[in-house]
């Protein structure tokens, strides 16, 4: 899936979801971020899913993954 509306949608939605929730497990565990407050006239950068499928060596799935990442391409420097 391209997208998490396609994830929710596709015949591997539960296999997608628990994805998900692995991933998102593991930010939580690893302190990934801390909630702040946004600076006034400052935007936060977004993020998407981004989904992928593990094989075995002989085709067959090994597992579903999912990744949260940011779209750095929004970002302004300075």
């Amino acid at each position: 899936p391209r997208s998490i509306k396609e994830a929710h949608n596709s015949p591997h939605a539960k296999q997608s979801e628990c994805a998900i929730q692995t991933e998102y497990n593991a930010l939580l565990s690893y302190n990934t971020w801390e909630i702040v407050p946004l600076p006034r006239g400052r935007r936060a950068l977004g993020c998407i899913w981004l989904f992928d499928v593990k094989y075995n060596a002989d085709g067959t799935v090994d597992r579903f993954t999912a990744r949260l990442v940011v779209q750095g391409n929004t970002q302004l420097y300075g």
